[in-house]
């Protein structure tokens, strides 16, 4: 246990964030609380439970690359699933306050459990649509950050994020490496929404080549029309 703990310090080093022993320690505490929780409540694959540090734990912590774990954010975490990257930013930027959003009761709820057992007080759950949500005066275009990780292709999930962000704010897509086809099919989407495409930083989050992975970064320049986003089942069938 000790050695993944030693790598994780490493590896977010790596990406300019310096792990103490507190932190690192409600890392360990997550971990073993997925394996408890999935024992009865399928969160993470059987393929993936023997990889949570390297898989997940990993590349959640990325985003140091981009974001300045000082700082105060306001942060919105789009299709939170089993809690990546959401626990792990909740974690790293104490100053922040950071919301999940998911519409799967049982992951919302796992979510709660996880962040009171291992001591988190930054973090916001919420169980709904995205697109519902970003309709709600409350949140349209209050928030400095929004994450994505694993939740659809660039051009849908622009749609889902991009509407929660306060002008200047930053849309961070957690990606895999075939990203430029993505780019390009969501660039009008992102221009529609009031996004500009502002870089990739790619990194791996192991010496496997399928490991190999991009934070797309999307910055808010004009508001979103009031249209977006349409229902899901319209971003599904056919993107802007």
């Amino acid at each position: 246990m000790r050695e993944n703990l030693n790598k994780l310090k490493i590896y977010a080093k790596n990406f300019d964030i310096d792990l103490n022993e507190e932190k690192l320690r409600k890392f360990e505490l997550f971990e073993k609380f997925i394996r408890e929780y999935n024992t009865h409540t399928n969160l993470v694959s059987t393929n993936d439970i023997n990889l949570i540090y390297e898989k997940h734990f990993f590349d959640s912590l990325s985003f140091g690359k981009m974001l300045n774990p000082e700082s105060k954010y306001k942060i919105i975490d789009i299709g939170s699933g089993g809690g990546f990257p959401v626990i792990p930013l909740a974690i790293i930027l104490e100053k922040s306050i950071v919301t999940a959003v998911d519409s799967t009761k049982k992951k919302t709820d796992f979510i709660e459990l996880a962040a009171k057992h291992i001591n988190l007080e930054n973090i916001n759950v919420i169980n709904a649509r995205a697109e519902d949500l970003a309709q709600k005066e409350n949140y349209r275009e209050k928030f400095d950050i929004v994450t994505a990780r694993a939740l659809g292709n660039l051009a849908q999930i622009s749609e889902l994020c991009i509407p929660f962000l306060a002008l200047g704010g930053k849309f961070i897509a957690y990606k895999a490496t075939k990203i430029k086809q993505e780019l390009e099919e969501a660039n009008n989407a992102i221009k529609i929404l009031g996004g500009k495409y502002t870089g990739i930083f790619e990194y791996n989050i192991a010496a496997d080549e399928n490991f190999a992975r991009n934070l797309v970064s999307i910055t808010k320049i004009s508001t979103t029309p009031k249209d977006y986003p349409r229902n899901f089942s319209a971003i599904k069938k056919k993107h802007l």
